[in-house]
């Protein structure tokens, strides 16, 4: 477990891994609380809100899996804070949004079927949330950008 605070932000992690008969059980969580931050852009004595414009207000990250033999399985929830929008005259706010991802591996040498060679399953937005993001351009305070939706990806990999 830890508990930062690094002058930003305060941070915080906590992990477990729980030994089984059957393998292992691990959990986590993680997340940040963006400090307040007003900066002068010049020596006026004029401070602005750096937060008040794209940036959420707490974002986490949770964590629980197990692995049984061969098999490792994991879901994640990750959480971001609503945010504001600023100078945009169709959409002031953007909600927060919780999105769920699973992951699971077949490590295929346990298996004895082939030697370094591990199949992986990912579903990242698996209940399909719409949400939106900061755009990343160089507009990034001006708007916001949908989500991808969900991804299916499977990885067939061998270590050399």
């Amino acid at each position: 477990s830890a508990f930062q605070f690094p002058g930003r932000d305060l941070s915080f992690n906590a992990t477990l891994n729980e030994p089984t008969s059957f393998g292992s059980i691990n959990a986590s969580v993680g997340g940040t609380y963006p400090l307040p931050r007003s900066l002068s852009d010049t020596n006026n004595g004029v401070y602005t809100d750096q937060l008040a414009n794209g940036v959420g207000r707490f974002n986490f990250v949770a964590t629980l899996g197990a692995t049984a033999g061969p098999v490792l399985g994991r879901a994640q929830l990750s959480h971001s804070g609503g945010y504001p929008i600023l100078n945009d005259p169709t959409q002031a706010y953007v909600g927060s949004f919780n999105t769920v991802s699973l992951f699971f591996s077949l490590d295929l040498e346990k298996l004895g079927v082939r030697k370094a060679t591990e199949l992986t399953l990912n579903v990242d937005n698996l209940f399909d949330k719409l949400y939106f993001t900061p755009d990343a351009d160089s507009y990034a305070n001006l708007g916001a950008l949908p989500s991808k939706g969900r991804e299916w990806r499977m990885t067939l990999s061998r270590k050399f």
